[in-house]
């Protein structure tokens, strides 16, 4: 949780900020399940409702790992450096949980699905990796100060989403053919997400403020 004025926020305060970061992690991951099933009911039909759900769980999951792992940096005496290493952290840890938890769902539903080399995996995990380890060091840097506002908060995830989103886009193209509509899901995932995910750390920040100023 971030300190306002130098006071250190009371373990109460700072456990409420993480159940903020969850929930909120929680509805980003739900929110973006829901705008890729809309795109793909637009583009081609929902199609079977077992990869539906296997990928809601793979996006909540992901969001929340990642978004509480970077919301327990905020507040540190090093708070870049802190949020930074989280994000290097918990990002490659929340990848491999996420397609964890999205194959068992399928295997439980009775669905089948292709899976991706162990190689390509490493390399998507290493992205990432680097990714929210950026996203985290640059939220802790750019974004602490108390003039630092949705916007920026959006600018900075945006920055990152475009960046490394096209890293990823390159390397997924080449790992398989992918259509026009998996590409655009991949695009719209991972420019949304760095986006919701430096919000979440906003009204974390936001929460905290509060909570500082309430006390005095």
């Amino acid at each position: 949780m971030p300190r306002l004025r130098g006071e250190r926020m009371t373990v109460p305060a700072a456990s409420n900020g993480v159940l903020r970061a969850a929930w909120l992690s929680i509805a980003l991951g739900l929110a973006l399940e829901i705008i890729l099933v809309l795109l793909a009911a637009g583009v081609g039909g929902l199609g079977e409702l077992a990869p539906i759900a296997a990928d809601t769980v793979q996006k909540v999951s992901w969001s929340l790992l990642v978004c509480v792992a970077l919301a327990l940096g905020t507040g540190a005496s090093r708070e870049a450096a802190r949020m930074g290493l989280l994000g290097l952290l918990a990002a490659p840890a929340a990848f491999y949980a996420a397609r964890a938890l999205h194959k068992a769902l399928l295997s439980v539903l009775g669905s089948i699905e292709d899976s991706a080399s162990l190689g390509g995996s490493l390399v998507i995990a290493g992205v990432k990796a680097l990714e929210y380890g950026v996203l985290g060091w640059l939220l802790g840097r750019i974004c602490a100060g108390p003039r630092a506002g949705a916007a920026i908060h959006s600018a900075v995830g945006l920055g990152v989403g475009v960046g490394f989103g096209s890293l990823l886009l390159y390397l997924s193209t080449l790992a398989r053919p992918m259509t026009m509509s998996e590409q655009l899901a991949l695009v719209i995932n991972e420019l949304l997400f760095p986006i919701g995910c430096a919000l979440v750390i906003f009204g974390v920040r936001r929460f905290g403020e509060s909570v500082a100023q309430a006390r005095g």
